[in-house]
């Protein structure tokens, strides 16, 4: 009887030393734990200060760009009128065969230009354009503004007219980005003309 409660009070010793054995375990393993939380926390935390600081920040920039954006709308606008501008006494001469101008093209002229004034005429692009393709337009610049105004009007009423076969008009000539807004109411021009109803396209005010 003695024998047989020796090994029980034994067995309980041994199992007391394992249990202790496993609760150290378990306690280091719950301290890494709150350590390791602890270090997600701060990470958490660290993240959420960056992100609300990118938040400000993007806002700033948001700000910035927008300024910037119209900045640059208003500069774009003040470029694309100098150059508008700069093309006012100018008359865009669609055509023209290449070469009948001979040597040169203020001489050619010479007719208008005993009624205007041409400060300079030159073939635009400087390209030559491929075998087959249309030949270059020339671009006569008059001295005054209402030079101009006269002499397009003068060739509307008398059409257009011929050299060496081929028809030749006059335009005004305007900026890149206006030719393609002006080309945006074609259809619209057709439909006026198909109605005789008399048109015309104004810049807006500025």
């Amino acid at each position: 009887m003695q024998a047989t409660l020796q090994k029980i009070l034994e067995a309980i010793e041994e199992l007391k030393n394992t249990l202790r054995q496993e609760i150290g375990k378990v306690s280091t393993e719950l301290s890494h734990l709150r350590a390791d939380h602890q270090e997600l926390s701060d990470r958490v935390k660290t993240i959420e200060e960056e992100l609300t600081s990118l938040g400000t920040q993007q806002r700033s920039h948001e700000t910035q760009i927008a300024h910037l954006s119209d900045k640059v709308q208003k500069l774009e606008y003040r470029a694309e009128d100098a150059k508008g501008c700069s093309r006012c006494n100018n008359v865009r001469i669609i055509g023209l065969p290449k070469g009948a101008e001979g040597a040169d093209m203020v001489t050619f002229l010479e007719p208008c230009n005993s009624l205007f004034t041409l400060e300079r005429v030159h073939r635009v692009p400087p390209k030559h354009p491929a075998p087959g393709r249309p030949p270059r337009p020339v671009v006569a610049k008059l001295l005054h503004y209402r030079d101009r105004d006269i002499l397009l009007q003068k060739t509307r009423e008398a059409g257009p007219f011929t050299v060496q076969i081929s028809r030749v008009n006059m335009f005004p000539e305007y900026t890149a980005a206006v030719q393609v807004k002006r080309a945006s109411y074609l259809s619209v021009k057709k439909a006026l003309q198909d109605e005789d109803v008399r048109y015309g396209l104004l810049f807006p005010p500025s």
